[in-house]
């Protein structure tokens, strides 16, 4: 069983510290909090860091899925991850001008992996795999279909050559024959 909170611990922040009061155009006074609910909430530099750890953690989990790892994508933790970046997009007021670039760049980082992940998913569900090859086995590639083309083309100059050789032994045949038939009419 938990103790109880003590409330007898306060803490007195000064104004503009904590979240934004409705005092404006005037004074506001100090916002006053116990330590221990002050404990139990997450500040919001916390909260980013949580979610740079979801992005790494979810860009694990979809390495591991695609490799073979795993035989479901992560959805639980990118559902996760959407929920607190959607949360923060929405209270961009609240955050310093360093909070809000931090948010952003998170931000386009999960994007950018987002359209990655979806593009794999999709070459994983239609069947086809994407081959990569480097730098040599470019070049023996390249080679290979060089002398493919290197051997097309000699075929192609031979059956040439010998088309013309039937072309000449027909035209040789056929006037050996006519020159025959004349001899006979004779």
């Amino acid at each position: 069983m938990t103790p109880p909170i003590a409330h007898s611990r306060l803490e007195i922040r000064a104004p503009g510290s904590g979240p934004p009061t409705r005092a404006a155009g005037r004074l506001a006074l100090p916002q006053v909090r116990s330590v221990a609910a002050y404990k139990i909430m997450a500040t919001i530099d916390e909260e980013l860091g949580q979610i740079e750890r979801d992005i790494r953690t979810l860009k694990i989990e979809f390495e591991q899925y695609f490799g073979g790892g795993r035989s479901r994508p992560p959805t639980d933790t990118q559902w996760r991850l959407e929920t607190n970046l959607k949360r923060y997009g929405d209270r961009s007021g609240e955050l310093s001008s360093g909070q809000r670039f931090r948010y952003s760049n998170l931000a386009s980082t999960y994007a950018k992996y987002q359209d990655m992940w979806r593009k794999k998913l999709i070459q994983k569900e239609s069947g086809t795999t994407q081959h990569h090859y480097g730098a040599a086995a470019k070049a023996i590639e390249g080679e290979r279909q060089r002398k493919a083309a290197e051997d097309a083309m000699r075929t192609r100059i031979a059956a040439e050559a010998a088309v013309k050789a039937a072309g000449r032994s027909s035209k040789k045949v056929g006037a050996y024959l006519a020159a025959r038939k004349k001899k006979k009419k004779l």
